[in-house]
């Protein structure tokens, strides 16, 4: 589920309204470089479709001991992170699209917080 709330930067106290947690069938990503957001819905790339769907198909599969299915989980779900990385490419500032929290747009900073109500959860 993702969020969309008025946030503010515990480094330099500039506060945006910011996006962050990703849904169901897309990822929210964020350059820690400069603040930059993209988004990827899984369906728009063949390939992370495919990924997408590996990862829901191991979820599914609860064949063999706990701590092996834990392994394919994760190794499929970093499979899928890996995936949208590529697709997204580099942000225009040189950074990458890696983190899945927000950033302050004013300094870069990962140190934010919501600093009000949350305006809107969706998926």
């Amino acid at each position: 589920m993702s969020s969309l709330a008025r946030c503010r930067c515990r480094h330099c106290q500039t506060e945006f309204d910011a996006r962050w947690g990703g849904g169901f069938r897309y990822a929210d990503r964020f350059c820690p470089e400069c603040g930059a957001w993209r988004c990827l819905q899984y369906s728009e790339d063949p390939r992370t479709w495919e990924a997408f769907q590996t990862l829901n198909l191991t979820f599914q599969q609860p064949q063999g001991p706990l701590h092996e299915r834990q392994g394919r989980i994760a190794q499929a779900a970093a499979e899928l992170d890996a995936q949208v990385q590529l697709v997204l490419g580099r942000c225009p500032c040189g950074g990458a699209f890696t983190d899945e929290k927000p950033h302050c747009p004013g300094c870069g900073s990962g140190d934010v917080e919501p600093s009000g109500q949350v305006l809107m959860d969706y998926d």
